[in-house]
C-alpha cells in the first residue's frame, strides 16, 4: 500500500482544521452558500477527508483520530449543552412535552421497525448507523456523531448514513417549511395557543443579549479549561462504569456522563459562558 503524504499527528490535525475552515469560509460566498442550502456542510466535512484519504494524502486511520473522538467530542458536547434551558422547556407545558416526546418516540420506534422490515437487504451492523441517524433526528449533528461513535459505527458507515440523513431530512424539511409559512393560518383554524413558545423565544433572545460580549483571553482559557476538565472527568468515569450489553459501552457512558454534566451546569452561573460563544466553539 502506498504510504500517505501526511502521517504525523500535527500535520493531520492541521488538515482536519483546514478542511472545516474552508467549508465555513466558503459559506460566506453566495454561490457556495446556495449549494450549502441544498447540501449541508456536514456532508462535505465527511466527503472531503474521504477524498483526501482515497488519494493517500492522509491515512484512513491514525492514533490522533481516536484521540480526537475520545476527548474532543465529549468536550464539544459539554459546551453545546451548557445553555440548555430545561426550566424554559418545562414552562412550555404538557402539550409541548407530549409533542417533543411523540416525535422522539416515532424516531426511536421507526428505526427498529424499518430494520425489521428490510433486514434481509441490509448488512448486519446497519443498526449502528441507524442509531446515529436516530440521534441526528432527535438531537442534531453533534448527537449524530456522539451516538454513532458510542455504538462503534465505522466512518464508512457514518458517511453512508449522512447521505440518507440529508435526502430524507431535507425532503421532510421542505414539507415543514411549506407548512411553517402557513403556521398562523393553521393556528387560527385549530385554536392553538402559542403564547408559551413565543415567551420562551423572547426569553432566549433576552438571555443572549444580556450575556453576549466580546470574549477576552481569560474567557477563552476558561472555556477551554471547562471543556477539557469535563471531557477528562467523563472519560475516567466512563471507563470506570461497567458496560451493559452491546449498546452501553464505555464510550456510551462517556457521552451520557458529559451531557448530564453539561445539563447540570446549565442550572448554574456557568450557563453564562454561552455569552462568550461556548456553543460556537
Amino acid at each position: 500500500m502506498t504510504p500517505s503524504l501526511i502521517t504525523d499527528s500535527f500535520g493531520l490535525i492541521a488538515v482536519l482544521l483546514v478542511v472545516p475552515a474552508f467549508i465555513f469560509a466558503g459559506n460566506r460566498i453566495p454561490f457556495i452558500h446556495r449549494i450549502f442550502n441544498v447540501i449541508p456542510p456536514l456532508v462535505f466535512a465527511y466527503f472531503i477527508p474521504t477524498l483526501l484519504s482515497h488519494f493517500n494524502i492522509i491515512p484512513r486511520s491514525a492514533p490522533v483520530y481516536s484521540a480526537i473522538k475520545t476527548y474532543i467530542l465529549p468536550a464539544s458536547l459539554l459546551l453545546l449543552t451548557l445553555a440548555v434551558d430545561i426550566k424554559g422547556i418545562l414552562r412550555l407545558g404538557p402539550k409541548a412535552g407530549i409533542m417533543f416526546l411523540s416525535g422522539t418516540l416515532g424516531v426511536v420506534i421507526g428505526g427498529p421497525l424499518s430494520l425489521w422490515l428490510f433486514q434481509s437487504h441490509l448488512p448486519a451492523d446497519i443498526w449502528k448507523g441507524m442509531a446515529a441517524l436516530s440521534g441526528s433526528w432527535i438531537g442534531g449533528g453533534a448527537n449524530f456523531i456522539a451516538i454513532g461513535k458510542s455504538v462503534g459505527a465505522t466512518d464508512a458507515m457514518l458517511g453512508m448514513i449522512v447521505v440518507v440523513d440529508v435526502v430524507v431530512a431535507y425532503t421532510w424539511t421542505g414539507i415543514l417549511l411549506f407548512m411553517a409559512a402557513r403556521s398562523k393560518s393553521f393556528d387560527e383554524r385549530t385554536g392553538a395557543d402559542t403564547t408559551a413558545i413565543e415567551s420562551l423565544q423572547k426569553k432566549v433572545e433576552s438571555f443572549q443579549r444580556s450575556t453576549s460580549r466580546v470574549p477576552e483571553t481569560t474567557d477563552w482559557m476558561i472555556l477551554l479549561a471547562v471543556a477539557a476538565a469535563g471531557s477528562f472527568f467523563a472519560y475516567r468515569l466512563g471507563e470506570w462504569l461497567p458496560p451493559l450489553g452491546a449498546i452501553i459501552s464505555h464510550s456510551t457512558w462517556r457521552v451520557i456522563v458529559i451531557t448530564t454534566l453539561g445539563v447540570g451546569l446549565s442550572f448554574t452561573r456557568w450557563k453564562n459562558l454561552e455569552g462568550i460563544g461556548a456553543s460556537k466553539l
